[in-house]
């Protein structure tokens, strides 16, 4: 057997003697600098000053401290070898040497910490993760045949329940994880068995290019240990199989965690939601167990099952853990896409929570459009954030996914776009810059498939105040399509009841000198005259065939006052007081307006219905 020194006596060393129980090596002893400790004992071991090294009998030294590299020069010094000196990340390796296996020697320059599961890497090789394998994942009857089958496991960490379906066969084995969860034990593993698992790190984006195909089986277990909503992930899965596939799935349940878990009794801050499909609870993911800040979300056994169903799978099999906190079960995809799962924990449809009314602030730009929303925003009930919020894009995005369920365009767009990104050698210090971008803006769109209106909704409640009644939007120049498209989404929500669109109006020619000092790009031919003058009319036109509420620019700048309570009135919004307003400069551009220009423009302008 192995004889070991370890050199600190802290928490490092303590968990190490707990991990070196049955791993065929010793510790005979342990070394300290300091000397209120040297001459005692430690968990039962003696403790030695350093310069007691050289007449010690051990094969290996043990650092046990954050100062390692202080400690390993000490000890060079004492004239311990190199090959000798170890610290607690090689535990396997201690295991592995032990054992005189032949890949000790390659352990010792690969170990690792990291392990979040505690599985058999090896024959008689233990790992040291807190997690235990959940026996029911790996039992035959609820895997099945998986020989031959081209399978995902989403969330892998260290790739302990991959590494159990290669063992029975799997054609082909992808481990997905997130850059939050991935643990660094995986590449350890991978090299110490040989595997040949597939490793892939990033945002579920990653998955989502047609050149990955579909998989015969998704795993997707500890969905709460996951930085991601239960939905998303369900999604995401949904999305990878292909029709008749397994999801193979794993979650805490939220009546067994209230019924026997006396850290999810204590349930000061957490939201108990209530769902059109059953109520999930949301609470910090730390209380349960896991590492991060961020909130846990553990649906119903019902709210689970709405989850399945709804994202285009019907449930096979659903048993209850041993454990008794947890249910597994098997689901198999009926339909080739997804519609949108439920609604989402804390979005209700039901009417009376649907009390909001949508202001909505469109126009030009330089025509009043930031100054009138911040001076609603400042009124009794009224709510939103001082910045644009683009809500109209993605009303359409969410129109999109109503006009095709099935999402092919969308999905091709944004496939397309991502594929392209991957062949290309981005430089590193662009790729930091555009890539978390890149994946944020395609899983924001395909999020649209799965929680629709639902993810709006959340957008919006992240700034609104209980009593607030009316949210307050700004978007110069949106597409031209913008009032149906949040008609749609208003129809959809399950916050609002109501749309009312506001446009100041300011002459174009105004807006484009403006423009051309705010926005230098305008005078650089990149939104010429004769495009801002083509969205100018297509905003104003939309807004007018649909009820919108017009403002003149030179009434708000010559009495913002009168102008704020006429439209205050026709919003049924108490009196407020208007901010200072402060004219936008105009640049001296050289352009002149044709005379067919002139006349469209001052014709349309007198159709417009302004507020008194």
């Amino acid at each position: 057997m192995l004889a070991i020194v370890l050199w600190g006596t802290g928490g490092n060393a303590r968990d190490f003697l707990a991990s070196a129980v049955g791993g065929g090596f010793s510790v005979v002893g342990c070394v300290d600098n300091d000397p209120q400790r040297q001459g005692g004992r430690f968990e039962g071991l003696p403790v030695h000053a350093p310069t007691e090294l050289p007449r010690l009998r051990f094969d290996y030294l043990v650092i046990a401290s954050h100062a390692a590299g202080p400690i390993r020069t000490q000890a060079l010094g004492l004239s311990v070898p190199s090959g000798k000196i170890l610290s607690t990340a090689h535990v396997i390796s201690l295991q592995l040497l032990a054992a005189g296996h032949p890949l000790a020697g390659q352990a010792v320059g690969l170990e690792t910490t990291g392990w979040h599961h505690a599985f058999e890497l090896l024959p008689g090789v233990r790992t040291l993760g807190a997690a235990p394998l959940r026996q029911a994942l790996l039992d035959d009857a609820f895997l099945g045949d998986v020989a031959g089958r081209r399978m995902l496991v989403l969330g892998a960490r260290d790739g302990a329940y991959a590494f159990d379906l290669e063992r029975r066969g799997a054609a082909e084995v992808v481990a997905f994880d997130f850059p939050e969860t991935r643990s660094h034990a995986f590449n350890f593993a991978v090299t110490m068995r040989d595997s040949k698992v597939t490793s892939m790190v990033g945002f579920p984006e990653l998955l989502a290019a047609d050149s990955m195909g579909k998989y015969d089986a998704v795993c997707l277990y500890e969905m709460q240990g996951l930085p991601r909503h239960p939905l998303e992930l369900l999604g995401v899965a949904t999305d990878r199989l292909r029709v008749g596939g397994t999801l193979y799935f794993e979650s805490l349940a939220a009546e067994f965690l209230r019924d026997g878990d006396a850290r999810a009794k204590e349930t000061e801050g957490a939201d108990n939601q209530a769902t059109d499909g059953g109520w999930a609870l949301s609470l910090p993911a730390e209380r349960l167990g896991y590492a991060g800040e961020g909130l846990a979300h553990v649906p119903s056994m019902a709210c689970l099952r709405a989850w399945i169903e709804d994202a285009g799978l019907s449930i096979t099999a659903l048993s209850r853990d041993a454990s008794g906190d947890a249910v597994h079960g098997k689901a198999v995809k009926t339909r080739r896409t997804a519609r949108r799962a439920v609604h989402a924990p804390g979005c209700r449809t039901s009417p009376s929570r649907r009390k909001l009314c949508l202001v909505y602030i469109a126009g030009a730009p330089r025509s009043g459009t930031t100054y009138l929303q911040r001076t609603l925003r400042e009124a009794e009930g009224c709510g939103g954030i001082d910045d644009e919020q683009y809500l109209d894009l993605f009303a359409s995005v969410l129109r999109d996914v109503e006009r095709d369920p099935s999402n092919a365009a969308l999905d091709a767009h944004f496939d397309v776009f991502f594929t392209t990104l991957q062949k290309y050698a981005v430089p590193r210090t662009a790729a930091a810059r555009v890539t978390p971008a890149v994946f944020a803006q395609v899983g924001l769109c395909k999020n649209f498939r799965m929680l629709g209106a639902d993810l709006l909704d959340r957008i919006v409640a992240a700034s609104l105040a209980p009593d607030t009644r009316f949210y307050v939007a700004n978007r110069p120049f949106p597409e031209p399509s913008y009032m149906d498209d949040l008609a749609f989404y208003c129809q959809e929500s399950g916050l609002f009841r109501e749309l009312r669109c506001i446009l100041p109006v300011r002459h174009p020619l105004e807006v484009w000198a403006s423009g051309c000092l705010k926005f230098p790009w305008w005078r650089e031919e990149r939104w010429p005259f004769s495009m801002v003058l083509g969205r100018w009319f297509a905003v104003y036109e939309a807004a007018r065939e649909r009820g919108g509420l017009f403002v003149d620019y030179n009434r708000l700048k010559e009495n913002p006052q009168a102008t704020i309570d006429a439209l205050a009135a026709r919003l049924g919004l108490p009196k407020l007081t208007a901010l200072p307003f402060r004219a936008s400069s105009v640049a001296q551009v050289e352009l002149r307006l044709s005379r067919s220009q002139q006349v469209r423009i001052d014709r349309f302008l007198q159709t417009l219905p302004f507020i008194a």
